[in-house]
C-alpha cells in the first residue's frame, strides 16, 4: 500500500486542498507510477476501481514486452449521427483523447519518460475548468 505522505508532492497538503475528489483522485496517478518504477517495478498496470475484470491480464503484460505504453481511446471511430458527435467527440476534446482509467507502461527510458511528462501535467494542471479545455 502506498501512502500520499510517502510521494514527493512539494507542499503536499496545500496542493491536495486545491482539488475536489475526482481532481486529486487523478493527479496523484502520475507520482504513484513514478514511485512504483522506483521501487523496481518492471511493468504498471493502473485499473479504476469501477473497472470489471473478466479475463487474464497476461496478454497485456505480453503485449508491454514491447511496447512502453498501452493507452485506451475514448473512441476508436467517428461518430456518424450528429447527436453523438457533439456528446462523445466534445466529451473527447473536454476530457482527453484516452480513456486514463485503464494504463498500462513498462519502466523503459520512454515508459519514465511518459512518467515524468505526466506527471507533471497532472501536478499543475489536474482542475476540471471545461472553460478553459482543461
Amino acid at each position: 500500500m502506498l501512502w500520499l505522505k510517502d510521494l514527493r508532492i512539494d507542499n503536499r497538503e496545500s496542493w491536495i486542498f486545491r482539488h475536489n475528489i475526482v481532481e486529486i483522485c487523478t493527479a496523484v496517478k502520475g507520482f504513484f507510477l513514478e514511485k512504483i518504477f522506483d521501487s523496481g517495478a518492471d511493468i504498471v498496470l493502473y485499473i479504476d476501481p469501477d473497472i470489471a475484470i473478466f479475463n487474464s491480464l497476461l496478454p497485456l503484460v505480453q503485449r508491454l514486452q514491447n511496447a512502453n505504453m498501452i493507452l485506451t481511446p475514448h473512441l476508436i471511430n467517428p461518430e456518424e449521427k450528429s447527436k453523438y458527435m457533439w456528446e462523445n467527440e466534445r466529451s473527447s476534446l473536454l476530457h482527453g483523447v484516452y480513456n486514463l482509467g485503464f494504463l498500462g507502461v513498462r519502466n523503459s527510458t520512454e515508459g519514465r519518460r511518459f512518467a515524468a511528462w505526466w506527471r507533471e501535467r497532472l501536478q499543475f494542471f489536474c482542475f476540471e475548468i471545461a472553460s478553459e479545455g482543461i
